[in-house]
């Protein structure tokens, strides 16, 4: 594999591993430790719009529950909306430093179950 990311498409699953395993002596790590880096590089720039638009909006949602219904005003009855959003919060911020939900591990299995529990209070899938 040549060191030529394709822009538009990206190089395919862990193309971060084979890119910076090659030449010179990897000190910090095989991977790319950020997960929108991580994504442009295996998915390319299509890959990453689609990444940016869905946790976008995801954040949209979430903002309209917390300022606009104001669902911490009724915390018995929102429970797991609640919990919910604070680890998706919790999993955008990990998204900073680690490849968190851009591989598919334990870390995408649980944003998906709470994007779940939030597409039941309102539709946005």
């Amino acid at each position: 594999m040549n060191k030529e990311i394709n822009i538009w498409i990206g190089n395919g699953f862990q193309a971060d591993r084979k890119l910076l395993t090659e030449g010179a002596p990897y000190y910090y790590g095989s991977n790319v430790s950020n997960a929108l880096i991580n994504i442009f590089i295996c998915s390319g720039i299509i890959g990453t719009f689609i990444f940016i638009y869905i946790n976008l909006k995801i954040i949209i949602i979430i903002f309209k529950f917390l300022f606009i219904e104001k669902i911490y005003k009724n915390f018995n009855t929102n429970f797991a909306l609640i919990i919910s959003i604070n680890i998706i919060l919790l999993l955008f911020l990990r998204c900073l430093v680690e490849n968190s939900i851009s591989y598919y591990n334990l870390d995408m299995i649980i944003y998906l179950m709470c994007v779940f529990i939030i597409d039941n209070k309102r539709k946005i899938i």
